[in-house]
C-alpha cells in the first residue's frame, strides 16, 4: 500500500514538473489566470491519484487537489506576473 501511495506521488509530481515546465516558456501575458488552470489540472490529477491509492476515493481527492492546486498556481502566475512587469 505504501508502495503505490508513493508511486503515485512521484508520478504526479513528475507529471506536474514537466506540465509546468513546459507551458511557462511560451507564457506571454495573464499569468495568475494561467498559472491558476495549470495549478488546478495538475491538482486535480494529482489528487485524484493520491485519494484513490490512500483511500479509494478519487472524487475527493480531485477536488481537495484541486483547490489546492489552483491556489498555488494563482500565487506563482501572480508572482511571475508582478516580476515580469517591473
Amino acid at each position: 500500500m505504501k508502495t503505490r501511495m508513493w508511486a503515485a506521488i512521484l508520478a504526479v509530481g513528475l507529471f506536474g514538473g514537466i506540465a509546468c515546465e513546459r507551458s511557462t516558456h511560451y507564457v506571454k501575458e495573464h499569468e495568475t489566470a494561467q498559472g491558476a488552470l495549470i495549478g488546478t489540472g495538475v491538482g486535480a490529477v494529482g489528487g485524484a491519484v493520491v485519494g484513490e491509492a490512500i483511500s479509494g476515493d478519487a472524487a475527493k481527492g480531485a477536488v481537495i487537489g484541486g483547490l489546492g492546486g489552483a491556489a498555488v498556481g494563482a500565487g506563482a502566475g501572480y508572482a511571475v506576473e508582478r516580476d515580469r512587469n517591473r
